[in-house]
């Protein structure tokens, strides 16, 4: 319908003939005309090649038939399309359903009534509704000074994006610039840089920058899903004054004991293999899997995890433990070195140091979320935007 080269050149140099180069504007008429235009073409270079059209599938315009009657004198037969048909009976339930006052058994609804509800819902809030559960992650890029934030939406709800916040410390075009050229002023462009703390301060910049605006876009956030840090809920608390429930992350309480067992394992005099590690990793994970919901099947089971990988099976359940389901049996620790039980007393009293904050704890622990997706979207974010196509 246009060409861009064309329309360049009459915006940006008036007056000036346009430079040679092959324009690709073929239609002068309406953007309505264009389809009518283009059938005419397209039937009339078939014909003559010698394929000959007879029929026309499509959505029931009239005016490329009258087109090929009148320019072409051809009678063409029409044949309608299904999709377009249940399209245009939508569309009328939907101008029908959205001018008319529709009375059904559940609901009545008009476009007056609905206007009012927004006026009074101003002034008269739902006390009902409540904010949704988002899982709230932040990402450092390895190579520069920015960081990514997702909100994302629970599994239940497809696990959407939806806030994301961008947070720069610095700009690749003035860094450059005080390096290169000190004390010239740097050149006008599009500068990124939109944080000057530390930077372990951007996620909760971050985090608060979120909630703000999806609470002013009208979709309120009640429980933040995350690594379980209080700096973004003080911060919430502070500045919003919002009281924010917290759901701690499965992965990363798993993560956090992988961590204090690793840092146990380079203790002097303690013997705490990798196997041994991810073993009681993994058995956390189980039970944290097992008993969503259930507080005292939770605490019951994390009390059992360590006398269990010793070898003390009393406060072990048939669910879970091999050796109380089949007694007679040898029973063997197959994730275990040599698969035995671990037999260090110092170990056993270290262990239990480390475990016990997570079974006092676990009344929170039994309402675990996912941050999984922020994860899954931060790995995808580079691969879509690799660092060499982001220049400044």
């Amino acid at each position: 319908m246009t060409c861009g080269t064309c329309n360049w050149w009459r915006r940006n140099k008036p007056g000036k003939p346009v430079r040679s180069h092959s324009c690709v504007q073929n239609h002068t008429g309406s953007a309505r005309l264009m389809e009518s235009v283009s059938g005419q073409i397209g039937v009339q270079e078939l014909n003559s090649g010698g394929t000959h059209v007879e029929i026309l599938e499509g959505d029931g315009d009239n005016t490329l038939i009258s087109r090929l009657k009148t320019n072409l004198n051809l009678e063409m037969k029409k044949r309608f399309d299904k999709n377009h048909v249940v399209k245009n009976i939508g569309k009328h339930l939907r101008t029908l359903f959205m001018t008319k006052r529709l009375r059904t058994h559940q609901h009545s609804f008009s476009r007056e009534k609905s206007q009012s509800r927004k006026r009074l819902s101003v002034l008269f809030p739902c006390k009902t509704r409540h904010g949704m559960s988002c899982a709230v992650d932040t990402a450092w890029e390895k190579r520069g000074f920015d960081t990514h934030t997702f909100f994302m939406s629970r599994a239940k709800y497809g696990k959407k994006v939806v806030k994301s916040v961008v947070c720069h410390r610095t700009c690749g075009t003035c860094y450059w610039w005080r390096r290169n050229k000190p004390g010239k002023p740097v050149r006008s462009h599009r500068c990124v840089q939109n944080h000057t703390g530390s930077a372990r301060l951007m996620e909760s910049v971050n985090g608060h920058i979120g909630v703000q605006e999806l609470n002013s876009g009208g979709t309120p956030v009640e429980i933040l899903e995350g690594d379980g840090d209080n700096t973004l809920i003080s911060r919430l608390k502070t500045n919003l004054n919002l009281e924010m429930k917290k759901r701690f992350d499965k992965n990363h309480v798993v993560k956090n004991i992988g961590k204090h067992l690793r840092t146990l394992q380079s203790k002097k005099g303690l013997k705490l293999s990798v196997n041994a590690i991810t073993h009681i990793s993994k058995c956390v994970s189980y039970a944290f899997s097992k008993h969503q919901g259930d507080k005292v099947g939770l605490e019951d089971n994390l009390k059992a995890i360590n006398p269990h990988n010793f070898g003390d099976h009393t406060l072990c359940q048939d669910r879970f433990c091999g050796y109380k389901r089949k007694p007679g049996e040898k029973y063997l620790h197959r994730s275990l070195s040599y698969k035995g039980p671990l037999k260090c007393d110092k170990l056993r009293e270290r262990l239990a140091t480390i475990m016990a904050p997570i079974i006092a704890r676990s009344h929170q622990y039994s309402d675990l979320g996912s941050s999984q997706q922020c994860e899954h979207a931060n790995r995808e974010l580079p691969k879509v935007f690799p660092m060499e196509n982001q220049k400044l």
